[in-house]
């Protein structure tokens, strides 16, 4: 869907290459600035878990992760409203 290139298995075949192309994903898109959210990736699911700041924000990360990885997508992100400058 938003990276069909990057959801091949061939190019993420273990759980560090899946877990670290998810992070780096995530941590350069445009909108999850505010986010603070941590990858772990297990046999049968990934597990996304930090904060945002909108349920937007969340969904974005959900559905980066499900294009990145066949596997179940778990979310314990928090939502938290941004610090003030």
């Amino acid at each position: 869907m938003l990276f069909p290139v990057l959801s091949n298995g061939v190019l993420t075949p273990d759980l560090g290459s899946t877990e670290a192309t998810i992070a780096c994903v995530l941590a350069y898109t445009y909108g999850l600035e505010e986010c603070r959210i941590d990858v772990s990736v297990r046999d049968d699911h990934v597990l996304l878990s930090g904060t945002a700041p909108s349920c937007e924000a969340i969904e974005m990360a959900i559905d980066i992760a499900a294009d990145l990885s066949p596997r179940r997508v778990v979310s314990d992100i928090e939502i938290v409203a941004p610090t003030a400058a």
